[in-house]
């Protein structure tokens, strides 16, 4: 049996989704029965516009594609089934972010239309993985898809997130030259909802109050954390990994701070959280959204709505070496539950469902 996935244009700058149609095509290789096979759409060379590219000719170039079945890899691009054969076509749904915060009046002020009208397609898949069991609530009470055709399959952790040795993290401290007289408290992702803004007022508190505090920030940066950054004068105070690395230099970087912050508004999964747990890394977590099945009591809970208890739960985590060390044990028995054997013999089971 021959699977296409179906990923996002390169232009559209979701290394997420793009690793996760890697991780599927690179461990399916040595498959004897199931071969993947991944298709990466091209931008229109004479329209040059990624609305019209991925509305258009993406599922005009879909129809042309030769396959036994096709697995779309985000539920961005849920429109694509019209173009393909319903009954041997299925998707994956990692979040429905856009759609959460809108129904919340969050940050729209108007509706996500195309956002829609590609999830409008959405119940004529007959199984739709999603990321997690928060997401499948959503997709059942805000997309009305039936319980039945949803399957929950997490992400897991790839091999190379593992905890280093003290002689190689020492080593690893050196080469990006930490100073052992500081606490590096790790911040991830670029999206509003990851929360940064009340993240940087809570760690900009803790240094006022005389903590040697750096904040190490993977990913790109962006206007409003910019312009934070600049009103609370924290530049000397910020260590900055914005360009795009690969999964040993995010290892490396995980196994030489302290602690990660994560005081995300939602998330459809939180793979940062189950990365840094297999490094060895404390976590200090919100448990919105997906986040409460994700972490359990595996991590330190923050409300992530309110200063005072960020403020003080971080103080309490730099101050207790005894309490980052429970953590660590905790965080490395939850990652078994994200395991690669599991997430790929639930894709194998549901590609076959589909014969």
């Amino acid at each position: 049996m021959i699977v296409t996935l179906l990923g996002d244009f390169k232009e559209d700058n979701r290394i997420s989704m793009n690793n996760y149609q890697d991780y599927l095509y690179n461990n399916f290789k040595n498959n004897k029965k199931i071969l993947v096979k991944k298709f990466v759409p091209r931008m229109s060379k004479i329209f040059r516009s990624i609305r019209y590219s991925r509305y258009i000719k993406y599922p005009n170039d879909a129809k042309n594609l030769d396959s036994d079945l096709f697995h779309v890899i985000e539920d961005g691009y849920s429109h694509l089934i019209r173009s393909l054969n319903v009954e041997k076509t299925l998707i994956t749904v990692h979040d429905l972010i856009p759609l959460v915060f809108w129904k919340k009046n969050y940050y729209l002020t108007k509706p996500p239309l195309l956002y829609l009208y590609s999830l409008s397609y959405l119940k004529l898949f007959k199984i739709i993985i999603a990321a997690s069991q928060n997401t499948k609530n959503d997709l059942i009470n805000l997309c009305g898809i039936e319980e039945n055709k949803i399957k929950v399959i997490f992400h897991p952790h790839q091999n190379e997130y593992k905890i280093f040795s003290n002689e190689k993290k020492k080593i690893y401290r050196e080469k990006y030259k930490f100073d052992k007289n500081y606490f590096y408290i790790l911040l991830t992702g670029k999206d509003f909802y990851k929360n940064h803004l009340r993240a940087l007022n809570v760690l900009n508190d803790i240094i006022k109050a005389g903590y040697n505090l750096k904040i190490v920030k993977l990913g790109p940066q962006y206007d409003n954390w910019s312009k934070e950054v600049k009103k609370l004068k924290l530049e000397s105070s910020i260590i900055y990994f914005s360009k795009y690395l690969s999964n040993h230099k995010i290892c490396e970087i995980y196994n030489i701070c302290d602690l990660l912050f994560f005081p995300s508004l939602y998330e459809g999964f939180g793979l940062p959280v189950v990365e840094a747990m297999a490094c060895g890394l404390p976590v200090i977590s919100s448990l919105e959204g997906s986040l409460k099945e994700i972490n359990r009591d595996y991590c330190f809970s923050i409300n992530p709505y309110d200063h005072y208890d960020m403020k003080e739960k971080v103080i309490q985590l730099i101050k207790s070496k005894d309490l980052r060390s429970k953590l660590v044990i905790y965080g490395l028995k939850n990652c078994k539950r994200f395991s690669k054997n599991s997430f790929l013999k639930k894709h194998e089971d549901v590609y076959n469902s589909l014969r």
